[in-house]
C-alpha cells in the first residue's frame, strides 16, 4: 500500500512531492526553522511585474545560484573572490547588487529610496521579500529589472571589459521597465482614444498631418512619412526623412510624431492635428504626467510645441487607415528618389480617400 496517493498505488509524481518535501524539511532543520523557504512558495517571484528573464534572475538570486565570486569561491573554482570593480570586499550577490559603490551610484540616479527599509538585511532573499511588501507593483518590477540590469553591466564588465556608466544603466533600466509596463497594462480609460475606423478630414479649417515609420527590408535604414491634408482632403504638403540609426520601431515612431508637429509648424500653421498608428506613442504624447524611458524627453518636446498652438490634437488610427504615410515612409526606407512631385502610387491613394 503506497500512503501517498489516495489510490494506494504508487506514482512518480507522488515520489517526487515526497522527495521535495523531505529536502524542505531537512533544510528547514539545518536552518532552525528560520528559512525564508521553507515553504518553498516562489509566488512572490513570478508575480513581479517584470519580464520572464528579470524573474528567472531573482529567482537565482534568492537560489544562491548566481555564479559571483564568494559562490565561486566556495566552489573551488577561482581563488580571487574580491569584487571585480572595486576590489573593496568579497563579491556576494548582495554586494553586487546594493554595497558596491558602482550598484550605490546606480540606485542614487535611479529615484528609489530602497535602503531606508532595512539596511542591516544582507540575506538577498530576505531583503527581496522585504522591498517587495513595502513597494506596489509597478515599483517593484521597476526594482526588480534594475538588479538585472546591474547584474547585466556586472558581466559586460568582467567578460568583455566593457563599462556602462550608471546614467546609462538608469536609462535602460527605465526604457526597459517603461516599454514592458506600457505593452502589459492597459491604459487608463481618460488616456485612450478609440481608433478611427477610417481616415476622415479634420474639422472646418482645420488641417492634419498623417505618420509613420518603416524600416527597409534589411532593417538598417528607417524612413519616415508624413502628409498634410485639410478638411477637404487635399494634399496640402508632404515631406519624408532617411534615418540610420539603431532605433526600435516605437523610437522611430516617436521621432515621426515630433517631426510632424516640427512639419506642421514651421510651415505656420496654428492649428492641426497629427494621427498615427502605433497606439503606445499616441498615449505617450496624450499622457500629461512626466514620461518615463528613452521616449520620454520626445513626448515632452511634443507637449511643449503644442502648448504654443491654438489647437493641437493627437489621434490613433488603424495601419490601414495611415496607409498613405506608411507608403511615403516604406519609399523613403528603401532609397526611393523623390521629387517635388507626389509619387503616382501615394497620389492615386489620396485621390481615393479623398472621394
Amino acid at each position: 500500500m503506497w500512503h501517498y496517493e489516495k489510490s494506494g498505488c504508487f506514482s512518480v509524481k507522488s515520489a517526487y512531492h515526497l522527495q521535495q518535501n523531505l529536502k524542505t524539511t531537512a533544510a528547514e532543520e539545518r536552518s532552525g526553522g528560520s528559512s525564508s523557504r521553507e515553504s518553498g512558495n516562489w509566488n512572490w517571484i513570478w508575480r513581479t511585474f517584470a519580464p520572464p528573464k528579470v524573474k528567472i534572475f531573482l529567482w537565482n538570486c534568492c537560489s544562491k545560484a548566481v555564479p559571483v565570486g564568494d559562490r565561486l569561491r566556495q566552489r573551488k573554482l577561482i581563488m580571487e573572490a574580491s569584487c571585480p570593480r572595486c576590489g573593496y570586499e568579497f563579491e556576494t550577490i548582495y554586494h553586487c547588487l546594493f554595497k558596491c559603490p558602482y550598484s550605490r551610484q546606480v540606485w542614487a540616479l535611479s529615484g528609489m529610496a530602497y535602503d531606508k527599509y532595512n539596511s542591516d538585511l544582507e540575506d538577498v532573499e530576505q531583503w527581496f521579500k522585504l522591498v517587495n511588501t513595502k513597494m506596489d507593483l509597478k515599483e517593484f518590477g521597476y526594482f526588480a529589472i534594475t538588479c538585472w540590469w546591474l547584474w547585466f553591466s556586472r558581466n559586460k564588465w568582467v567578460w568583455e571589459k566593457t563599462e556602462i556608466r550608471p546614467p546609462l544603466v538608469c536609462s535602460y533600466a527605465r526604457d526597459f521597465h517603461f516599454r514592458f509596463y506600457s505593452s502589459n497594462i492597459r491604459p487608463p480609460k481618460t488616456l485612450v482614444r478609440q481608433p478611427i475606423l477610417k481616415w476622415s478630414p479634420p474639422p472646418n479649417g482645420l488641417l492634419k498631418i498623417n505618420m509613420d515609420a518603416a524600416f527597409s527590408r534589411g532593417g538598417n535604414v528607417i524612413g519616415i512619412g508624413l502628409i498634410a491634408r485639410n478638411w477637404i482632403g487635399d494634399c496640402i504638403a508632404w515631406e519624408t526623412h532617411t534615418l540610420h540609426l539603431p532605433l526600435s520601431p516605437e523610437s522611430a515612431e516617436a521621432i515621426a510624431a515630433l517631426k510632424a508637429v516640427v512639419f506642421g509648424v514651421s510651415l505656420g500653421w496654428r492649428s492641426f492635428s497629427i494621427e498615427g498608428d502605433c497606439l503606445s506613442v499616441i498615449q505617450g504624447i496624450l499622457n500629461s504626467s512626466p514620461s518615463m524611458g528613452i521616449l520620454g524627453p520626445i513626448f515632452e518636446d511634443i507637449r511643449d510645441i503644442a502648448k504654443d498652438l491654438d489647437f493641437f490634437q493627437a489621434l490613433h488610427v488603424t495601419r490601414e487607415f495611415n496607409f498613405v504615410a506608411h507608403g511615403l515612409a516604406k519609399l523613403a526606407s528603401n532609397g526611393f528618389a523623390f521629387t517635388s512631385v507626389l509619387p503616382s502610387v501615394i497620389a492615386t491613394i489620396v485621390a481615393s480617400e479623398h472621394s
